[in-house]
């Protein structure tokens, strides 16, 4: 994912703990599956970084989400516990491939766009927080190079998906 952040005019930083002065000072805030819960003053820090016009891709499967959950429910969202698994790129509206999908859940659709779906159900949405977008991709591995680019294999449909969502205002 860092060549395709690069390509796409930004230097990734990879933070093995939370950076408030960091986050302040990025244009988007990536997270993949994290592991350990986001403490209460961090998701503070969070929303308000998305009210002030940043943009968080959050990207966690069924299986990884207890790290994520009170970060999700501040939000009215949820992932179901149906594994949609392997989704390849002719079952997506989007014909991008995911490695491990689960539906979202989302409790409002009046501030819900979905952005993809797989098998008619959303597995990419994306919330107005203020000024600033939460886009949710459920897919703990769709951030991955495995899914993006490696050496000797690529996805393109995955990585112009990837491009789309980062200059998405």
């Amino acid at each position: 994912m860092s060549f395709n952040l690069m390509r796409n005019g930004y230097l990734p930083f990879i933070n093995r703990d939370f950076s408030e002065e960091r986050l302040k000072n990025s244009k988007q805030f990536l997270v993949i599956a994290p592991a350990e819960n986001f403490k209460h003053q961090e998701i503070e820090v969070i929303d308000d970084y998305l009210k002030n016009g940043g943009i968080v891709i959050w990207s966690v499967g069924y299986e990884e989400k207890q790290a994520s959950q009170k970060f999700l429910t501040k939000y009215g969202l949820d992932l179901d516990n149906l594994p949609l698994g392997n989704v390849p790129k002719n079952e997506t509206d989007k014909k991008i491939r995911f490695v491990e999908a689960w539906p979202v859940l989302f409790e409002n659709e009046k501030n819900i766009q979905v952005i993809c779906e797989a098998w008619n159900f959303p597995v990419v949405v994306s919330k107005n927080i203020g000024q600033g977008k939460l886009i949710l991709i459920a897919d703990s591995h769709f951030l991955l190079s495995r899914n993006l680019e490696q050496d000797n294999s690529y996805y393109e449909e995955n990585i112009l998906f990837l491009k789309s969502l980062l200059t998405k205002k």
